[in-house]
């Protein structure tokens, strides 16, 4: 493994991140904040059409409006334990995956998805604007292309979309990644 200290700090000291890296942080917080936004459309969804939301020792479940209680019973003696499971499991182990695949393609749930694609195009058109007006006139190599851009955003960006940036093969972007401290390094195998 190959760590570029000097030029991973070239990056941080000399060109200008932070208006960059603020920029994306913001956009970051927003496309998290939209994930649960998914989640809480997705329930809203079918608690619209045909599904109550019950409470069970602190367990959320959503469950059809016409289940009888004995066959709530039944179904949740024969339930796996949802600690082994998924954070959504219990949530939506009575939803049928007709009615998922619905609630994935309402209109709300699809309104959030869209304002996701947008903040990440955004990210992406910061990523090309910070490698166009910083590191392209400072980098020589395209080695340096590479390592001025992850460094100086301080992101782990995978080859394909560095590759999409810079232009740069996508087979010659593929080894770089960042460390814990934040350079650059190449694994060499």
């Amino acid at each position: 493994m190959e760590i570029f200290k000097n030029k991973s700090k070239y990056a941080i000291d000399e060109l200008n991140i932070e208006e960059y890296r603020q920029k994306i942080s913001h956009l970051v917080k927003d496309l998290h904040k939209s994930a649960d936004k998914l989640d809480e459309k997705q329930k809203e969804y079918l608690i619209n059409n045909g599904y109550n939301e019950i409470d069970i020792d602190d367990v959320l479940l959503l469950i059809p409006e016409d289940m009888s209680f004995q066959e709530l019973y039944s179904s949740l003696q024969n339930m796996p334990n949802p600690e082994d499971k998924g954070d959504d499991f219990a949530l939506y182990y009575f939803v049928s995956t007709e009615d998922m695949q619905k609630a994935r393609k309402s209109d709300m749930y699809q309104d959030v998805v869209n304002k996701r694609e947008s903040i990440l195009n955004n990210i992406h058109d910061i990523y090309v604007d910070f490698w166009s007006s910083e590191v392209k006139e400072n980098a020589d190599t395209e080695e340096e292309h590479i390592i001025y851009l992850l460094a100086g955003l301080n992101k782990d960006i995978h080859a394909e979309l560095v590759s999409d940036i810079t232009s740069i093969s996508k087979l010659k972007c593929k080894k770089y990644s960042l460390n814990n401290e934040g350079f650059v390094v190449k694994n060499v195998e």
